[in-house]
């Protein structure tokens, strides 16, 4: 069989609604659940947003469908914050799981929520989080005005983590997040790999599905692993002009929701 990882941003989502707005994506995924397939779903999003616009959705989707068995979850793994916070179902049971390793201190998550308000004109705070500090563009109109002030935001932020060596900066066209230097979606990546030799499936190839450079981190720990997999790209494809990746990228014609359902559609088996 083969096993599938999405990012879920921009992949699964709709990125101005933020949330998944095509319901054949969800019924083509549980079909693949029912196949036995294994589905890995990573995002620096916290679990509370992951668990309302993501678990839920499949375990409804499951209730209001009688012909599917809710074991089928037992083949879905979230990982949340870059692998910072995790859910798994068991026998039908919902777990979800913290890595308190990378935990902000208290003393630095002080002075991001004060250097926060000095920027609080363009970033809202994303308080969900539990191991990651996250800012985002605070809403459509103010996206000019963030990318502006991104470089300012940015640098303000890295004195105040200038004495952890183990924390570090991160941004992308929307969001700043301070983290743990482990937690990226590499990392995420390992972690359902552990999940898979666990349940003791070893898939035959991997589809992976990523909207954002930082994606790739995915495809590179597969590609480390020497294992097969297909990488497809439904971002904007300038986004990817200036990198090198060691491995092969399909780009698909629709961009973010919109190309990852061409591309299941025109890939069913």
């Amino acid at each position: 069989m083969n096993a599938y990882l999405f990012d879920v941003d921009g992949v699964l989502t709709n990125p101005q609604k933020r949330k998944i707005n095509k319901p054949e994506l969800i019924a083509f995924l549980v079909a693949k659940l029912q196949q036995g397939v294994p589905l890995a779903f990573i995002s620096g999003r916290g679990m509370l947003w992951l668990r309302s616009n993501m678990v839920k959705v499949f375990e409804n989707y499951l209730s209001d469908h009688p012909g599917f068995e809710e074991r089928i979850l037992d083949n879905v793994f979230v990982a949340g914050e870059f692998g910072g916070v995790m859910c798994i179902h068991e026998r039908e049971i919902r777990k979800e799981s913290i890595n308190h390793e990378f935990t902000i201190p208290e003393e630095v998550n002080r002075g991001l929520h004060l250097v926060s308000f000095e920027f609080s004109e363009y970033i809202n705070i994303e308080t969900e989080k539990q191991t990651i500090f996250t800012v985002a563009a605070k809403n459509n109109a103010k996206k000019k005005a963030f990318q502006t002030h991104k470089t300012d935001i940015i640098e303000a932020f890295g004195q105040v983590v200038a004495q952890y060596k183990d924390i570090e900066v991160q941004s992308d066209s929307i969001a700043v997040t301070i983290r743990n230097k482990k937690a990226n979606k590499k990392y995420a990546a390992a972690k359902f790999l552990q999940w898979l030799k666990e349940k003791r499936i070893a898939p035959e190839k991997y589809f992976v599905f990523g909207d954002s450079p930082s994606d790739l981190e995915m495809g590179e720990k597969l590609h480390r692993q020497q294992l097969p997999f297909e990488f497809i790209f439904v971002g904007e494809q300038t986004d990817m002009n200036q990198l090198k990746p060691a491995f092969t990228i399909t780009f698909t014609k629709g961009d973010f929701d919109e190309g990852t359902l061409e591309y299941l559609r025109s890939h069913a088996v």
